[in-house]
C-alpha cells in the first residue's frame, strides 16, 4: 500500500513538531443535544500532527473517542457523538496533539457543561 501525503503550502511561521500547540478549542452542542461540534486551531506546523480526542463521564468512562491521523489542516472541525449520554455534570474532553516519534507535544482538557433543561 502506498502512502500519499496531501501537498500544502507551509507558512513561514511554521513550527517544528516539538513546538506544535493547540491555540484554541471551541465546543458546542448541536441542536439535537446528541452530538458535539469541536473546533480546534493549531499553530502552523512543518510536519502533519496527529490528534486524539477523548470525552469521558465523571467516573472516567469513555463516552466518545477518536483519532485524527497526520492532519494537513491547522483549523479542524469535527463532530463527536455522545451516544445517548445525558450530561448532568460537566464532562472532561481531553485533546492530545502527538507525533509517533515524539509522543504528546501538547494537551488540553476542557469541561463540557450540560445543556440547560427545557
Amino acid at each position: 500500500m502506498q502512502h500519499h501525503q496531501i501537498k500544502r503550502n507551509i507558512p513561514e511561521d511554521a513550527h517544528p513538531p516539538a513546538e506544535v500547540r493547540l491555540v484554541d478549542v471551541q465546543v458546542e452542542f448541536y441542536p439535537d443535544g446528541t452530538r458535539l461540534r469541536v473546533v480546534m486551531i493549531l499553530t502552523p506546523f512543518l510536519e502533519n500532527p496527529s490528534l486524539e480526542l477523548a470525552l469521558s463521564d465523571n467516573m472516567g468512562r469513555v463516552i466518545s473517542h477518536t483519532y485524527i491521523i497526520e492532519s494537513p489542516e491547522e483549523h479542524l472541525t469535527i463532530t463527536l457523538h455522545t451516544r445517548g449520554y445525558q450530561f448532568i455534570k460537566p464532562a472532561p474532553l481531553r485533546i492530545n496533539v502527538f507525533y509517533p516519534e515524539l509522543g504528546t507535544v501538547d494537551e488540553k482538557e476542557i469541561f463540557i457543561d450540560p445543556l440547560p433543561r427545557q
